[in-house]
């Protein structure tokens, strides 16, 4: 489904639109967000009146999605290929700290 490029590669190329701390945490906050939507809506076609609450998540999540964009002054990577919705899940699962990693840093453990 990603092609032939590996995971590392889209991680790398979803890293540099989200370098800004706020963008980082706005997609720390949305993406589970529009992640436990997905299952949500499921229990709401059983569930009488609980639609709201996953409804709810999905926009609030995608709301922080788009802020976080706006702050950073880059389109989402999806804009481009939509590929990247699954690359942001699993930055999101892996955590956005990895994505800190792909940068280089100055005074880290490696360094004197």
């Amino acid at each position: 489904m990603l092609g032939s490029r590996p995971m590392s590669a889209w991680i790398a190329q979803y890293a540099l639109s989200h370098q800004h701390p706020v963008n980082r945490f706005c997609h720390t906050v949305g993406i589970p967000l529009i992640a436990a939507s997905v299952p949500l809506f499921v229990a709401a076609v059983f569930v009488h009146g609980f639609w709201p609450v996953p409804l709810g998540f999905f926009v609030v999540g995608w709301a922080f999605q788009f802020i976080g964009h706006a702050v950073e002054g880059k389109p989402p990577e999806f804009f481009q290929d939509w590929r990247f919705l699954f690359v942001g899940r699993e930055a999101s699962r892996t955590g956005v700290a990895a994505l800190a990693s792909l940068k280089p840093r100055r005074g880290g453990p490696h360094e004197p």
